[in-house]
């Protein structure tokens, strides 16, 4: 005869399969990888999705006749497209991350640490664009309806977005001078 122990309810087996995953000492390391992984992955498209768009609109904005470029660049900056209502150009790139926030919590310093968040900062030094990060953090996240938001945003410098969100903005090595070949010496400015 079958053995007829009634099966624990749905939700019961749920919290059986998850909860020893979630618990388990590995799972902290390994979700900073996963969202970590995230944001290199987009430190390396960072640049060609800003230059795609700008080199399009900059081209077009430069064979027009000097007295239309103002006219031009405040239309593709006011009218909107989309469902989104975005402008035709639109140098802040909003990006709806791939994070669940129900089963994660990161503190700032964890995301200021980890290798892709400075990768990803590191980019934006270069090109000298601000980084915003919302709905990440275990404060901002719970009880909030929105999911992770990536804000990259060329209308501010980095140093202004470190001003407006210096929690997050990890401490970067200066950047490497240029080596004069000439004179075997750095270059000071």
């Amino acid at each position: 005869m079958a053995d007829e122990t009634p099966k624990p309810p749905l939700g019961q087996r749920l919290r059986d399969l998850i909860n020893p995953a979630l618990e388990d000492e590995r799972a902290k390391p390994l979700q900073s990888q996963i969202v970590s992984d995230i944001f290199g992955q987009i430190a390396d498209n960072v640049p060609k999705m800003f230059e795609r768009e700008l080199s399009s609109f900059f081209n077009h904005v430069s064979s027009a006749p000097e007295r239309k470029k103002t006219p031009i660049i405040i239309n593709a900056l006011t009218v909107a497209q989309g469902q989104e209502g975005e402008p035709a150009f639109n140098p802040i790139k909003k990006l709806q991350l791939p994070v669940s926030t129900s089963f994660t919590s990161f503190s700032a310093e964890d995301i200021r640490d980890m290798p892709g968040w400075i990768k990803l900062h590191e980019v934006c030094r270069d090109m000298d664009i601000s980084i915003k990060l919302m709905s990440m953090t275990t404060e901002e996240s719970k009880g909030s309806l929105m999911p992770p938001l990536l804000i990259l945003d060329a209308s501010k410098s980095y140093n202004d977005g470190a001003i407006e969100n210096a929690q997050l903005y990890p401490q970067l090595a200066d950047k490497p001078k240029p080596f004069d070949k000439k004179t075997g010496q750095e270059f000071h400015f």
